[in-house]
């Protein structure tokens, strides 16, 4: 599991289980004020960090930072019922197509 490079930040809030792409190039974490997730791109490597956020093991979303390297975009989840199961992986992809390299991914489980 990696260890972010950076510190998430949104007023108050501070991102819990924060884990980054095997290479590095997109890490993900949850903000502690609610459910949503926090995405960011660390790497300047023409490709795009995801986010692919599974939750009760059935439903998944997929949220892609289009802001660039160096660049964070927060997704709400608030309609998420608490204590359920969910699983936050941190990825490299593509914007302009579904393309996600599934090899970069690393994931981490809890509860909502």
């Amino acid at each position: 599991m990696g260890v972010a490079p950076f510190a998430f930040a949104a007023g108050p809030a501070y991102a819990d289980g924060v884990i980054c792409s095997s290479e590095g190039g997109a890490c993900a974490g949850r903000l502690s004020d609610g459910d949503k997730v926090v995405l960011c791109d660390e790497k300047a490597d023409g490709h795009s960090a995801v986010a692919r956020f599974h939750i009760d093991g059935d439903h998944l979303y997929d949220y892609r930072n289009t802001g660039g390297a160096h660049t964070c975009e927060t997704y709400g989840n608030s309609w998420i019922a608490e204590g359920n199961p969910i699983t936050l992986k941190a990825c490299v992809g593509e914007h302009s197509n579904p393309d996600i390299w599934t090899s970069t991914c690393v994931s981490r489980s809890d509860h909502a």
